[in-house]
């Protein structure tokens, strides 16, 4: 990951140095701004979606009209939700629960856009492909009932970093030759190793689980080629 951050101050300096030697350059600059949808699961004891905002920046090179690299910062945000979650079987019953869950993340993209020629006015058509190195947290807290009467307490916390593939498409106007709006969805899936803290009566264990982490973001984004 710090290859990949030198990579990414590399690609800034690059981009200062062909300003500075060329007021037409192929560059350009994206601020983001988004509504981003955290969906946290894992194998047995949580299923809960929460919204908040997320925000980002990213510098893209272009190779052609129609392809451009890019590198980039994405904050997904801050998200806390309460929800209900039930297991259609586990330890030979079925229970249901109520969950308090909470998320956050960020990390360092890399990737190549594609962009149609205007399918209609000024507007254009772009899907992106690439890698994100991420950092999450995620916790959690939950009590659950079985049908058999008896309770159960369970919590999680963990923090992890990685990388995963991510796309997104959307839809860009081009306001004049320097500036463009653009709506985009964006889908980030994050997978990582937890465990599960629990207590239920007299006994008192831990679970390895699987913890999903997906990531959508709903972006509007204003873009100023230089």
């Amino acid at each position: 990951m710090k290859s990949h951050n030198i990579m990414a101050i590399a690609l800034c300096f690059t981009v200062i140095q062909s300003l500075q030697a060329n007021e037409n350059s192929n560059f350009s600059v994206n601020l983001k701004y988004a509504k981003a949808e955290h969906n946290s699961s894992t194998d047995n004891f949580l299923n809960s979606k929460q919204n908040t905002q997320g925000k980002g920046i990213s510098f893209d090179y272009h190779l052609t009209p129609h392809i451009s690299l890019s590198a980039g910062y994405v904050d997904f945000g801050k998200a806390q939700s309460d929800s209900f979650y039930a297991s259609p079987y586990h330890w030979n019953d079925v229970y249901t629960g109520v969950t308090s869950a909470r998320s956050k993340g960020k990390g360092i993209t890399y990737s190549a856009k594609l962009s149609t020629g205007n399918i209609f006015s000024k507007t254009k058509f772009i899907f992106e492909s690439g890698l994100i190195d991420w950092k999450v947290e995620q916790s959690y807290v939950g009590l659950y009932q079985f049908t058999s009467g008896d309770t159960m307490e369970s919590y999680s916390m963990n923090k992890d970093k990685g990388s995963s593939p991510f796309y997104s498409y959307g839809l860009s106007y081009s306001l004049n030759d320097k500036v463009s709006l653009s709506l985009s969805q964006e889908h980030y899936k994050v997978k990582t190793d937890s465990r599960v803290y629990y207590f239920a009566g007299a006994s008192s264990g831990e679970i390895p689980q699987k913890m999903r982490q997906n990531f959508t973001l709903n972006s509007i984004n204003l873009s100023y080629h230089f």
